[in-house]
């Protein structure tokens, strides 16, 4: 006679902890909970938990429930609760217990091999299957006795262990507690309408992505589909599951829900339409965008505009294109009021943004903007926004001619793309403007956009052909006050850009002396600080150090004094490892030692690996060239 012995899982978990934990409201209660299995402890504190009025108690209830419900001896837990909670009518809780139990059942597709006799062939099927796994209680070292011919022998049984996978009760429970929670619905149905929609709107904002994984997962939400999908031909009832019919297809499923005239009315329009942002999958989205349209058109036309700019704000994409669907065929959009456009712009998502702007376009006349207005939307984020904004800005400009500092203000454009554009049309405003300040180009310089530095500096090297073509008459880049003003930017490509006009400015007006004309706006230190500043930049520059090199050059020449200051600085350009900057450097200090003699001993001192000498009118180096 056999006898099988098992050892449980020894477990004491303190039931005086786990009241002050209840009663302190601690949110470790649950992590302590989860580790009791005594049936009639948990039974007793199930009733005590729901007879709490408080919130936290109610909150800790609902996390038990969207848990991983994998804890042995807590099916008592959820039988109890959710008796207690149908017994008081308990809408929202129950939505809670709907949504738990579809996600207690899940079928995976399984294939087996069938041999029909009749024909001898054998032939592949493919059906669902819901494996039976159900919590178990961990026992470990189980052994079996038993006696043969008056000798006992024990033979050791494999470990109990509880898979994360499991879930409690059986499938055939399973189906059985979903059938009850529907049936306390369908019930409601009937008797009061709306409660009844109150609730399934409720529950339906619970599911997430997770429940809607897979077609077979769709099917398994067996109460989700009784509410939804009741009259679909697609699928089929049983008492335990939801089946695709032979020959259908869950690509042509159509909402078509319990009790169709119980979702008809325009109360039931606004709980669809709140049900929009609040639900968390994409599968609930999608159907109740179905449903405001079969059973909601007339409904939709008449929506307030207040209305669609919360739902073009929603972050999900087909929300928003249901939106933009909307607004594009609102009757309405004639009449908006501009403080409400310009709200849509600052709410709705990027993605309908361009939409909203071709229906502003369409729909509004510029002229009700402001000034400041249009150069705020120039200034936008949103390239829609900003293009449009310029769009309009320019028609006003043609139009009358708009203050200099308010088109200054558009330095500060925020948008990438467009910023460069908006930046050269600016600059070139300013430049026509009758009244001139270096103020106003210097904040573009300033810029933290790239785009725009990028603009302003094509701008300042544009005095080469305005140098060229002057013939006396200045250019705005050639104002010594603005190129004082530039001196201390932070920026190397603005940097870049001033010598290189400097350096043309010299090349085609040698008649200037660095003391005279330019040092009225620009001392000659601001000079070799641009100069120093552009040779010593590792990184960048190297089409424009051989120019700042050479005028650097230029100031040693023209005033010997500087020497001191220039030649440590053309030293380190001469020992580059770059050959443009070598080249440079050694082709200014050799020519600049041919000139003036007397730089020789400053020169040598500054670079003492070279050997500077007289020999013919020639310079000739050392060991160290």
């Amino acid at each position: 006679m056999a006898n099988q012995q098992n050892t449980s899982k020894a477990s004491s978990p303190s039931k005086i902890l786990l009241d002050e934990l209840f009663q302190s409201e601690d949110d470790q209660f649950l992590d302590l909970f989860v580790q009791f299995e005594s049936y009639e402890f948990l039974k007793h504190f199930s009733i005590k938990w729901m007879e709490d009025a408080r919130p936290w108690a109610r909150k800790q209830l609902i996390e038990y429930l969207h848990g991983s419900l994998n804890h042995p001896g807590h099916e008592v837990v959820f039988k109890r609760t959710l008796k207690l909670a149908i017994e008081r009518d308990d809408d929202e809780l129950i939505a809670h217990f709907m949504v738990a139990l579809d996600g207690l059942v899940r079928r995976n597709r399984t294939t087996s091999y069938v041999y029909n006799y009749r024909t001898r062939q054998s032939y592949r099927r493919e059906y669902l299957f819901a494996k039976p796994n159900r919590t178990v209680r961990e026992q470990t070292g189980r052994f079996q006795e038993f006696t043969y011919r008056k000798q006992t022998y024990r033979t050791p049984l494999p470990d109990l262990l509880n898979r994360p996978h499991n879930r409690l009760f059986s499938q055939k429970t399973r189906a059985h507690l979903r059938r009850r929670v529907w049936r306390y619905f369908r019930f409601m149905a009937y008797q009061d309408a709306t409660r009844y929609t109150d609730a399934m709107v409720s529950a339906f904002a619970l599911y997430d992505n997770s429940y809607f994984s897979s077609g077979e997962a769709i099917l398994d939400n067996w109460s989700l589909m009784h509410a939804g999908f009741f009259h679909a031909p697609e699928i089929a009832f049983t008492p335990s599951h939801t089946n695709i019919v032979a020959g259908q297809s869950l690509s042509n499923l159509k909402p078509s829900p319990y009790l169709p005239a119980v979702w008809d009315g325009d109360e039931v329009a606004a709980k669809l339409w709140l049900l929009l942002a609040e639900a968390n999958s994409q599968f609930i989205r999608l159907w109740t965008i179905d449903m405001l349209r079969q059973r909601h058109a007339d409904w939709l036309s008449k929506i307030s505009i207040e209305e669609l700019v919360q739902l073009l704000s929603c972050s999900d994409a087909t929300v928003g294109e249901f939106a933009v669907e909307l607004f594009r065929n609102h009757e309405s959009l004639a009449h908006v009021e501009m403080a409400t456009w310009l709200r849509l712009l600052q709410e709705a998502d990027f993605s309908v943004l361009p939409t909203i702007c071709d229906a502003m376009q369409t729909h509004t006349d510029p002229k009700r903007l402001s000034d400041d207005q249009l150069i705020e939307m120039t200034m936008a984020r949103p390239a829609a926004v900003a293009s449009m904004g310029l769009k309009w800005l320019r028609a006003r400009q043609e139009m009358r001619r708009i203050e200099p500092d308010k088109l200054a203000k558009l330095s500060e454009s925020k948008c990438v793309w467009e910023s460069e554009k908006i930046a050269d049309w600016a600059l070139d405003q300013l430049a026509t403007s009758e009244s001139y300040s270096a103020e106003r180009f210097v904040q573009f310089f300033d810029s933290p956009t790239q785009p725009i530095r990028r603009s302003a500096c094509k701008w300042l090297e544009s005095a080469k052909t305005e140098v060229e073509a002057a013939k006396g008459s200045e250019a705005l880049q050639l104002d010594p006050v603005l190129w004082a003003k530039l001196s201390e930017t932070p920026y190397d490509e603005v940097r870049f850009s001033l010598v290189k006009v400097l350096a043309d400015v010299l090349d085609h007006a040698p008649q200037r002396s660095h003391e005279g004309a330019i040092g009225d706006g620009m001392n000659l230190d601001r000079w070799m600080r641009i100069y120093c500043a552009v040779i010593l930049c590792v990184d960048r520059g190297s089409r424009t150090k051989p120019k700042a090199i050479r005028q650097l050059a230029k100031i040693a020449e023209q005033d010997p004094q500087r020497c001191e200051s220039v030649m440590p600085v053309l030293a380190i350009a001469a020992r580059s490892i770059r050959n443009p900057e070598r080249f440079a450097a050694l082709s200014a200090i050799a020519t600049l030692v041919q000139q003036k003699t007397e730089l020789l001993e400053v020169v040598s001192r500054c670079m003492p690996e070279w050997n500077w000498c007289e020999s013919d009118g020639q310079l000739a180096s050392g060991e160290g060239a």
